[in-house]
């Protein structure tokens, strides 16, 4: 119900046992330390996140799984295929070619983890996607450049909705790609010294990912408004990395905007 990364810092000096930690939670919430975590009182939704939960963990196994059978092969000096993953005629053919005969029944044998994964991401992005057909801004979203599918219903089952955050730039940080300012002693004169600026780092990974997957697939793609924000920043000094940020600061605002007045997206606008 409160977030621990907040008073596992206040709360962790001296020893530690459940009435003690009782005893100081209830302390930190009476002074206003805590904070509390945002749940959905909506089933479909928490159907939804669960559903986009579990096609990211599936994802990540099958990414295991071919990690695990490209580096049987190297081991070998063998380079697979990728055509093998997706034809079963071209994977039965080059197994039957494949030397020594071990190697074969190694790579057969990782091949049936594979399968089993990869018919398991099927299922569960054709799930997330009946799920989604409900809520016309996952749609409205998909028209942005560099918003796939996939990133326009993790953004929405993670995030739920955009009267959770009172700025773009809260909305920004709880992405992992706001900015936090880091201030530190004073100079020779005793005036202090200028604060840094860093990206704030307590995130949800799976946030940041499709939003800097979007920054980076539209800067590549031609005609759109956030690729000449980003070519303009590169020929004005900026870091390609500060520049990527940027971009995708600039994509989620776009979209925290759509969401509010729910409407369809304008390149005009941006």
């Amino acid at each position: 119900v409160c977030d621990p990364r907040r008073n596992k810092l206040i709360c962790c000096d001296g020893d530690k046992d459940d009435a003690i930690d009782a005893r100081r939670l209830a302390m930190l919430l009476r002074g206003g330390f805590l904070r509390e975590v945002y749940h959905t009182d909506d089933e479909k939704r928490l159907a939804l996140k669960e559903a986009v939960a579990l096609y990211h963990d599936r994802v990540r196994d099958s990414v295991r799984q071919i990690n695990k059978l490209r580096g049987c092969c190297r081991c070998h000096g063998v380079k697979i295929p990728t055509s093998i993953l997706k034809n079963p005629l071209v994977r039965k053919r080059w197994l039957k070619e494949l030397k020594p005969a071990i190697l074969a029944h190694r790579v057969s044998v990782l091949l049936i983890g594979y399968d089993a994964v990869a018919k398991q991401v099927k299922m569960v992005k054709k799930d997330i996607a009946q799920h989604s057909k409900s809520y016309p801004i996952i749609e409205y979203w998909k028209d942005i450049p560099g918003v796939g599918p996939i990133r326009a219903i993790t953004l929405f089952a993670y995030l739920d909705t955009p009267w959770r955050f009172d700025s773009p730039k809260k909305l920004w940080k709880y992405c992992g790609i706001g900015l936090k300012r880091f201030a530190s002693g004073s100079g020779k004169n005793g005036e202090p010294k200028p604060g840094k600026l860093r990206l704030y780092r307590g995130a949800n990974r799976k946030l940041k990912d499709a939003v800097i997957g979007a920054a980076l697939s539209a800067v590549t793609l031609s005609n759109n408004p956030f690729k000449t924000h980003y070519e303009r920043m590169l020929s004005d000094g900026v870091t390609p990395n500060n520049a990527r940020h940027t971009a995708s600061r600039k994509i989620l605002s776009v979209m925290y905007g759509m969401w509010k007045t729910n409407c369809r997206y304008d390149e005009n606008l941006v």
